[in-house]
């Protein structure tokens, strides 16, 4: 087999070519999961923001609004990436006299990890919250 120089200039290029692409297309993976779990619990935020916010809505009174909204909204986020959640109740809407309008608010809080990606200046968490509310019904009977 005859060599020539072209040959000979090429042997190892595609070593060098793997070796430069393959940690590019890992960042890029890794980026792009990144992005995709910050979005999910994004979501997962706010949708347990709104499922509190409703259960205080329909709670007969400020204390049983906030039990109501943070068990909901804990349970809203068992199973996902929402590490560490914090949940504020407002319900000062139901404290207002029957016949007047009044609305509620919740807001979750949690903590995304990012740690384990692998992802050189990539954050080892993000802080995600959200905030949702709900109007009460003017003409329902309040408790305490």
């Amino acid at each position: 087999m005859l060599i020539t120089r072209g040959d000979a200039l090429d042997r190892g290029a595609v070593s060098v070519e793997v070796a430069l692409i393959v940690p590019a297309l890992l960042l890029l993976a890794a980026l792009a999961t990144a992005s995709w779990r910050l979005h999910q619990v994004r979501g997962d935020a706010q949708s347990a923001a709104e499922v509190a916010a409703r259960a205080v809505s329909v709670a007969a009174g400020p204390a049983s609004g906030i039990a109501a909204g943070t068990r909901v909204a804990r349970a809203e986020l068992a199973g996902t990436d929402c590490r560490s959640p914090q949940v504020g109740i407002d319900p000062t809407g139901l404290s207002v006299p029957v016949g007047s309008a009044g609305s509620v608010s919740a807001t979750v809080g949690c903590t995304v990890t990012m740690a384990d990606l692998l992802a050189p200046g990539l954050p080892g968490s993000f802080h995600v919250s959200a905030q949702a509310g709900a109007p009460v019904d003017s003409h329902r009977e309040r408790g305490s």
